[in-house]
């Protein structure tokens, strides 16, 4: 990160922290894995569209599907193998081990994951794509294959989401529910979680207050970042 954005950072984490007048609790270090998912998961998406430009600049017309074919099928694997080795760690890093329940978590989350990439984002990647080459303008469409990335990044939103129901299901006692306060939060993350903490006297409690929803399953969806201890 620039010195700048440091700055900015802590700038912003002040103002925030003045006007709730409470000191925010740190982020367990094990969550920190989110956002090395959604690092790995931007770098393989922004190397692949930089390699796929070149490949086309290159290439005849003629050879131009057949490439797109190719690449966007590329593309799948990698985020996909991707997606399996972050969510087994999220899985893990949850529940400790991986029991038969966590082991069903994950199971569940790789196939919804595996489904939202094949169903959502390639077949989106593939209509960017044929706009750009209908228009004949690849520096442009090397820009709009650029803006993607915040898309995929997205994506490492299932590692937050597995992480708190593998979690939930070795949790004892009472829970605290907290709010980032760096987050741009929605309308319902601050109806249970804050920043101070919101305490439930144990996990369904927290449950049933939220309709059996986790963070990252609340209208902010991927973009969430509350955290439950």
């Amino acid at each position: 990160m620039a010195i700048a954005d440091l700055r900015a950072s802590v700038r912003q984490m002040a103002r925030v922290l003045i006007h709730y007048g409470v000191k925010a609790a740190r982020r367990p270090r094990v969550l920190g894995g989110v956002d090395v998912y959604q690092r790995e998961l931007v770098d393989i998406y922004s190397r692949w569209a930089d390699e796929l430009i070149t490949d086309l600049a290159g290439a005849d017309e003629d050879e131009r599907e057949e490439m797109i074919a190719a690449a966007l099928a590329l593309l799948l694997t990698r985020l996909r193998d991707e997606g399996r080795r972050r969510l087994t760690e999220a899985a893990e890093a949850g529940a400790g081990e991986l029991t038969d329940e966590a082991q069903e978590l994950l199971d569940d989350a790789v196939a919804a994951n595996d489904d939202f990439l094949e169903s959502s984002l390639i077949p989106a990647l593939r209509e960017r794509i044929e706009t750009g080459i209908a228009e004949a303008d690849l520096p442009d469409l090397g820009e709009s294959l650029d803006a993607f990335d915040a898309r995929v990044g997205l994506y490492a939103g299932a590692w937050w989401t597995l992480y708190h129901h593998a979690y939930a299901l070795r949790a004892e006692g009472k829970v605290t529910a907290y709010l980032d306060p760096l987050a741009k939060h929605c309308n319902e993350c601050p109806e249970y979680q804050s920043v101070a903490g919101t305490v439930y006297d144990s996990m369904q409690d927290y449950l049933d207050a939220t309709g059996d929803r986790m963070p990252g399953e609340f209208e902010c969806v991927s973009n969430c970042r509350c955290w439950i201890v």
